[in-house]
């Protein structure tokens, strides 16, 4: 899996500010793209792929001890099993340490034992954490709209977290995020869906000409940043 920083290039990510700036331009909001590697540590999934690592070992461990039971000879080399239950809590306890290892290493592995939905609870809150961030990061802008586009690579799912009152314009947007946003991802072109996304979110709001509480004329204009998490 590729992390966020290297998944774009600098041409990129100045092709996501600009988008960024122009939807901003539009609406007054300030909106907030963000690009996670993973939001989640999922330690019982690490946990799970070391359980069944050890199980593997014990069987296996296990079909091979049957041919020396202990106290009996062993058939072909005329020699007797006296080592007990050790091999047996070695293999296991070493199973589940490397499985658990290995399971940090590779992301396939631990994605096998978590669920689809505790992924998308997963980037909910770490959306959440960073629209609270945000808002006091900001601060200086009491009455313009923040809207944090929170992309996370390793779930492969998309949230926008915003303030309550905006919820309900995202509403139909939401469940088309990472349908928009993640066919660029695999096909090496992600600037194209995080460009994509930004111009749906303008759409959502309204115009800054329109909504002057979103936009009021004292607002100072701050950089646009793409935030790259991981």
């Amino acid at each position: 899996m590729r992390s966020a920083s290297k998944l774009l290039t600098d041409r990129e990510m100045e092709r996501v500010n600009q988008a960024v700036a122009q939807a901003e331009a539009r609406t007054g909001a300030r909106i907030v793209p963000v690009l996670a590697t993973v939001s989640g540590r999922y330690e019982w999934a690490e946990d799970m792929v070391g359980l069944w690592a050890a199980a593997v070992g014990l069987a296996l461990t296990w079909a091979f001890l049957l041919v020396a039971p202990v106290g009996r000879e062993w058939a072909n080399e005329g020699k007797v099993y006296t080592l007990g239950l050790l091999p047996i809590l070695v293999v296991v306890v070493c199973g589940f340490v490397v499985g658990a290892l290995l399971a940090t290493q590779v992301s396939f592995l631990r994605r096998l034992f978590v669920s689809r939905r505790k992924f998308a609870e997963s980037v909910r809150q770490s959306a959440q954490q960073i629209f609270q961030e945000s808002t006091v990061y900001w601060a200086n802008e009491p009455h313009r709209a923040l809207i944090v586009l929170y992309v996370s690579l390793y779930e492969k799912h998309a949230e926008i977290a915003c303030d309550a009152s905006l919820e309900s314009r995202f509403a139909n947007l939401a469940g088309s995020l990472d349908g928009l946003i993640f066919p660029g991802v695999r096909e090496n072109r992600p600037a194209d869906g995080l460009c994509d996304a930004v111009s749906r979110i303008a759409e959502a709001l309204p115009a800054a000409e329109t909504n002057r509480d979103l936009a009021p004329a004292e607002a100072p204009h701050q950089s646009t940043c793409l935030r790259v998490i991981g």
